[in-house]
């Protein structure tokens, strides 16, 4: 699985302040964007493919849980998609390299997932896309 990020030009400084308080220190970093245009692309196959207590994310990626649950915990969940537990999950076959990010709400859990980009294009960015090919 891959997101796609295709990035025209737009001012990401205020959202900066804002997601580093909502997603507390869960992950590290930001993704650079360095010229308009040029997509940023994150395929997610370095997430964890084995265990439910994992932490290590890509470079500038992070989550959150809230809501409460067995699982509200700031990690994420390895998983085939046949699991029925509330949380953030790296979907995939079992011990496979390719992954996917998401999450799964259950119960009172509601997992949240973002990135932070910093803009290094050296010009202001005025629109930003987000695709997704699955």
């Amino acid at each position: 699985m891959v997101a796609v990020l295709a990035v025209a030009c737009l001012t990401l400084q205020p959202v900066s302040s804002l997601i580093q308080s909502a997603f507390a220190d869960t992950g590290t970093g930001s993704v650079s964007i360095n010229a308009a245009g040029v997509p940023v692309v994150e395929n997610f196959d370095t997430l964890a493919n084995t265990g439910t207590a994992n932490t290590a994310l890509p470079v500038g990626w992070y989550l959150t849980e809230t809501g409460g649950g067995a699982r509200d915990n700031e990690q994420y969940a390895a998983d085939d998609g046949a699991g029925s537990t509330g949380d953030t999950i790296s979907y995939g076959a079992t011990g496979a390299p390719e992954r996917a990010f998401g999450g799964l709400q259950s119960g009172t859990l509601i997992p949240i997932f973002g990135a932070k980009f910093t803009n290094n294009t050296g010009g202001p960015i005025t629109s930003l896309s987000v695709t997704y090919t699955g």
